[in-house]
């Protein structure tokens, strides 16, 4: 069945731009085993396809070159149809979650973040319905590689008369935090007061550190202490840190070096090394004490 191998090759050599094109990211940033798997599936379905229409027609006592003509079509129809399908289905989903994932390649994160942005962008005109979960939940691999700027004037423009309960809640913990990173204390200030009243207990935390951490960041030492003390961090680590920045913060700001010094020794050994740049964004009492150390030599 010649032409129906040929049908079948036909299919899965059209299912990778078909599944690119659907799904709105460029062929070039699929990965090569995403590639492959794309294009076995669909040779091996277009294939059984017009093998069992081949086999029927034999059965049928029909010709050879019309049972190799419907193996064809039937390869065709049947390839192009599940190859359509199954790239359709949560294209955008699939899409945002496989750009996403690329973003941890360093050598291509710059075409890979500008394809994601080009895809909510589209998403927000076509299907706006689900374009803040698609946002929300690349956030964390945006802001991974630095991105934090775009990402902040994105989730400002959201319509937040639009979003849910929990969608506001969630733009309102995310948007603080990178205001908060990007040194806009009075724009996380902000995004906190439009969260919703009623919030889940680790929302609800979240926003609270970040007022502590505001708090802390501005010299208000008393404050920061008694409202990070409030919070119970319970078993979450990054939580835990952010208390541990807060109160190094705050005792910088009370003029104890020490103690200051010590609390940021404290979140560099549970955190690693890398966790004294928090101590840098926002800038506040404690930074100078963190740059000191960062520029010191390990024993």
């Amino acid at each position: 069945m010649k032409e129906g191998l040929v049908a079948a090759l036909f299919v899965a050599l059209a299912a990778l731009p078909l599944r690119a094109v659907l799904q709105r990211v460029p062929l070039r940033l699929f990965p090569l085993n995403q590639l492959v798997a794309t294009f076995g599936f669909s040779l091996i379905v277009s294939w059984f396809a017009g093998f069992a229409a081949y086999v029927y027609s034999r059965d049928e006592g029909l010709p050879l070159d019309v049972a190799d003509r419907r193996a064809a079509i039937a390869a065709l129809a049947v390839g192009l149809g599940v190859s359509f399908f199954s790239a359709y289905r949560h294209r955008y989903l699939k899409g945002a979650i496989l750009l996403a994932s690329r973003l941890e390649d360093r050598d291509i994160s710059e075409r890979v973040a500008q394809a994601l942005f080009t895809l909510l962008d589209h998403v927000q005109k076509k299907q706006p319905e689900i374009h803040t979960r698609l946002l929300l939940g690349s956030l964390p691999y945006l802001t991974a590689i630095g991105l934090r700027r775009p990402v902040e004037r994105r989730l400002a423009a959201l319509d937040i008369e639009r979003l849910d309960r929990r969608e506001r809640a969630l733009r309102a913990q995310a948007l603080a935090t990178c205001r908060l990173h990007l040194g806009d204390l009075d724009g996380a200030e902000e995004a906190i007061r439009e969260a919703p009243e009623e919030l889940e207990p680790i929302i609800e935390r979240w926003l609270s550190m970040s007022l502590s951490l505001i708090d802390a960041a501005r010299g208000r030492s008393d404050a920061a202490i008694k409202r990070v003390n409030s919070i119970d961090t319970g078993s979450d680590p990054s939580l835990a840190a952010t208390a541990k920045l807060v109160m190094a913060h705050a005792l910088a700001s009370r003029g104890d070096r020490k103690g200051a010094e010590g609390a940021l020794r404290s979140l560099q050994a549970a955190a690693g090394d890398g966790a004294l740049v928090h101590a840098l964004h926002p800038e506040g009492p404690a930074t100078p004490i963190a740059r000191s150390l960062m520029r010191r030599k390990p024993n």
